[in-house]
């Protein structure tokens, strides 16, 4: 379950696409790597909001934490959004928390023995969560997905050709996990330009190549 089928093509009416194979041959001419998007799956993860909207505090001023609840954190390696599948949620199956810009460390340890981050999100309500991990191998991989998730948001938008902005992930589109989440991708927005374009070379009149991020 959960799979796609392709629907039937009719022979009279080819299709513009260049092949599924021959895209795989490009990107390897070129020495681009195939781009993979499997989240990581956090479980065991608690929740955190501040005392109050979120969107009034900051890392220093934010002292008083709520313990919203506990359960799976899902992060999309791509554009670094939060997705929070809490326990015993309900008819809440899912929460976006937006997209990671950056995290912190917390300065107050846990008496648990785990490590708890202070994230800045770009959602509009809760721009701010902690997020507290009960394995540490589980922190060490989502402190070094803060570090890209900082360093993405970090960058330039990239202009496309001529000083057009391109429509494969750069400023010109917006997730519908907020408005920054743009930025966020720009870590894979050259290479796909770069194969994009050849692609366009090698099949003119072909459709641009579509990059779908966090596909479950």
């Amino acid at each position: 379950s959960g799979q796609g089928h392709a629907a039937p093509q009719d022979a009279s009416h080819p299709s513009t696409h260049p092949p599924t194979g021959k895209l795989t041959s490009v990107a390897r001419s070129l020495g681009v790597e195939t781009m993979q998007y499997s989240q990581h799956c956090f479980r065991g993860v608690v929740v955190g909001i501040p005392a109050g909207a979120s969107a009034f505090h900051t890392k220093q001023s934010a002292q008083n934490w709520i313990t919203w609840s506990d359960g799976e954190l899902r992060v999309d390696p791509c554009i670094f959004s939060l997705m929070f599948v809490p326990n015993n949620g309900g008819n809440l199956a899912a929460k976006p928390l937006g997209c990671m810009l950056s995290a912190q460390l917390d300065n107050h340890a846990d008496p648990s023995g785990g490590q708890t981050f202070v994230v800045t999100t770009n959602d509009t309500v809760h721009s701010l969560v902690r997020l507290g991990f009960e394995v540490p191998q589980d922190a060490a991989t989502f402190a070094e997905l803060a570090r890209q998730a900082q360093m993405a948001c970090s960058r330039q938008p990239l202009l496309g050709a001529g000083g057009r902005r391109s429509t494969l992930g750069g400023p010109g589109r917006r997730s519908s996990m907020g408005g920054r989440s743009d930025e966020a991708s720009a870590s894979v927005t050259e290479e796909a330009q770069k194969m994009a374009a050849h692609v366009l070379q090698q099949f003119p009149g072909s459709n641009w190549p579509v990059v779908l991020c966090g596909v479950e």
